[in-house]
């Protein structure tokens, strides 16, 4: 048997008069905006869902943009959720919490005075944001050893570059064949751009295969992603779809953007990843 249709207009009365009832009673009016008691109602009902889902306000959905663009200001470090915890996934070597001693896997506990068992990954990216000089404290357990750790670390102006070490393999290692390398390690507006002035460098010295490395690359842009497989895939393939409930509100498919004329390369391709390789990265 189905269960009885829902009274939407019910649950709305209820949440409204809850809304009044804090808006009449709290006792910080600072804090009993509809605005605030609004988004605080979305966070948690999306929370309530399952790990994944998140309720990303105006303000940080602009700080999410801007750290996919060209420069960003941060500390370096990419997280996700792992196992219901809040996990470092990915420390920039040139980024400050390299030189501060963090390391990826670290367990966040702790940033500046919020315990973090119960925050999710846009409460802990609202967290960390700060402008360049800002300086954030991180708790953090490192499951490797079991130790707790704390840092300060200060935020930087961060050129975004998500494509690194792009060369030809050593003989060593590679024999007779000419291997070229990359790893990306996140998905934003310039990867790939990025990519493919790489790939066309790596021709250049005579690669005859690649090695393209994502291992803990934790996604990112996914159209950013698509167009990386466009390097390598006849303009408009289709590379992912997305299926929901409803048949008719799917959206079209990803494919892979025009090339203007030029052919997609051919040559034996590997790709490396891991149990930090997520989402965007998948594909």
């Amino acid at each position: 048997m189905k269960p009885p249709p829902e009274d939407a207009y019910a649950q709305m009365e209820m949440l409204t008069r809850a809304m009044e009832m804090v808006r009449q009673n709290y006792v910080d009016d600072s804090k009993i905006t509809y605005a605030e008691l609004v988004e605080g109602a979305l966070e948690g009902m999306l929370h309530k869902l399952d790990p994944h889902c998140e309720y990303m306000g105006k303000s940080l959905f602009e700080d999410m943009q801007r750290e996919q663009s060209d420069t960003s200001e941060g500390i370096g470090i990419t997280i996700a959720l792992r196992q219901n915890i809040l996990t470092i996934i990915t420390v920039r070597e040139d980024g400050p919490a390299a030189a501060a001693g963090v390391l990826s896997g670290d367990q966040l506990v702790r940033i500046n005075e919020v315990l973090t068992d119960s925050v999710g990954i846009a409460e802990a990216m609202q967290l960390l944001k700060g402008k360049a000089g800002d300086e954030v404290s991180l708790t953090v357990r490192r499951p490797g050893t079991k130790q707790f750790l704390e840092f300060k670390v200060k935020h930087e102006t961060l050129a975004e570059t998500s494509v690194h070490d792009p060369m030809l393999l050593s003989p060593k290692m590679a024999g007779d064949y000419k291997i070229g390398y990359a790893r990306i390690s996140q998905y934003n507006q310039p990867t790939p751009r990025e990519l493919s002035k790489a790939l066309d460098e790596l021709e250049k010295q005579g690669m005859k295969a690649f090695v393209l490395d994502l291992r803990n690359n934790p996604g990112g842009l996914v159209d950013s992603a698509v167009a990386v497989c466009g390097e390598f895939l006849p303009e408009g393939t289709v590379v992912v779809t997305t299926e929901g409930r409803v048949a008719s509100q799917n959206p079209p498919p990803f494919r892979t953007p025009s090339r203007n004329g030029k052919e997609p390369r051919k040559y034996p391709i590997a790709v490396l990843i891991n149990q930090g390789s997520a989402s965007a990265s998948e594909l």
